[in-house]
């Protein structure tokens, strides 16, 4: 049949050309919900140290004099008296005695776990470096320290593309990238335009969603005896 021939391909050509994307949008969607539902994120935004249930974390450097040039160097992490510093360097912004010393590279944030009712003191550092290189995605890397409010220290090292698991991964490593990142795609974090993704994936989604239902009921309608009521 000639009229249910335009409908079929229109719409399994947009749907297949669709359905990766909307694959990608919706995993990080629901993974975002089931981050933000187990996890709650309290940044330490007017310091750069802090006491937490009895433990001391502090950042610091070899800067000063307070200045506006950029500076490039590595930071001292100290808990508790016990130095857990990592050779990278970082930029310093030697103005700033705030969270916005260290911004892009290294942060103090308090992670809350809903599922256990506990909560840890993280210290995410980039550690990829700071040159041009390393601000691509591919050679992202980052340290984390998990400080328990019994003083235990939890270190873990991951990459990009190891972000996902677990998920407070991805969300304390956007404290630290010269980017958004997301958990498997950063579609979410794509400069949004009309094109894309407003008509595209989402409109020739649901266009070849809509042109598939109608091939459907044509098919289903020319079937039906003509004498039927």
């Amino acid at each position: 049949m000639k009229r249910l021939r335009f409908p079929l391909i229109a719409g399994l050509l947009l749907f297949i050309l669709s359905a990766w994307p909307l694959f990608l949008y919706a995993r990080e969607i629901v993974l975002g919900a089931m981050a933000n539902a187990r996890y709650d994120l309290l940044p330490v935004y007017d310091g750069t140290s802090v006491k937490f249930g009895g433990n001391e974390i502090v950042l610091s450097d070899a800067f000063t004099e307070p200045e506006d040039t950029w500076r490039e160097g590595s930071v001292a992490v100290v808990i508790n008296g016990t130095d857990y510093s990592h050779p990278a360097p970082v930029v310093v912004r030697p103005a700033y005695r705030d969270a916005n010393r260290y911004h892009g590279y290294l942060k103090l944030v308090e992670l809350y776990d809903n599922r256990t009712q506990d909560s840890v003191m993280a210290v995410i550092q980039r550690i990829s470096g700071t040159k041009p290189a390393a601000q691509r995605q591919d050679a992202l890397a980052w340290r984390l320290l998990l400080v328990g409010r019994d003083g235990t220290v939890t270190e873990e090292t991951f990459r990009y593309g190891e972000q996902a698991t677990p998920l407070y991964r991805k969300m304390l490593a956007n404290f630290a990238s010269p980017m958004g990142i997301g958990f498997y795609s950063d579609v979410m974090y794509a400069y949004p335009t009309l094109v894309v993704p407003l008509f595209y994936p989402f409109v020739t989604g649901i266009a070849g969603l809509l042109l598939l239902l109608a091939a459907l009921l044509i098919r289903l309608f020319a079937r039906r005896p003509r004498n039927a009521p």
